[in-house]
């Protein structure tokens, strides 16, 4: 494996772990969140919101590279190997190698910004919760901002 590929590897398996203790601390305390924390969670939400608009045109083009290859490649990558395997095109499979390393780092891609649009469902989801719950809990004036018990680390 390549050293691009370890990177965006270990750059996946961080926001999954990321991923995964958020949903931990919401399913800890299912009563809404703090003031604080409500801030917190939706200035990570506008982070995330502004990563998945920056990398925009970086996935459409990951996702194009991946629809290509499996168009265009795979078959061509798999009648390489056959051909290698009976004693013939080597220098045709270190080609096929690198195109499929190429498809395997924009799949990275693709992964990587599915996690981004995780975290911002998840965050949405937590908000939206929060609020349903302060609604029921904690009627509120109108306008008023509603206050609850905090979930610790959200939005950290």
């Amino acid at each position: 494996m390549n050293d691009k590929m370890r990177l965006l590897c270990a750059e996946l398996r961080l926001q999954l772990m990321t991923i995964d203790r958020t949903i931990e601390q919401i399913a800890a305390s299912p009563i809404g969140l703090s003031t604080v924390a409500t801030d917190k969670a939706e200035a990570r939400l506008g982070r995330i919101d502004g990563e998945i608009s920056a990398h925009g045109p970086d996935v459409e083009a990951a996702g194009a590279a991946v629809q290509a290859w499996v168009a265009f490649e795979r078959d061509a990558a798999n009648l390489r190997r056959l051909a290698w395997q009976a004693g013939d095109g080597a220098d045709d499979l270190n080609q096929s190698a690198d195109g499929a390393e190429t498809y395997a780092l924009a799949v990275l891609d693709l992964a990587k910004a599915a996690a981004r649009e995780c975290s911002q469902a998840v965050l949405e989801a937590v908000l939206a919760r929060s609020a349903a719950d302060k609604a029921c809990l904690f009627p509120q004036a109108p306008g008023e901002r509603p206050t609850g018990p905090a979930i610790e680390g959200v939005g950290k």
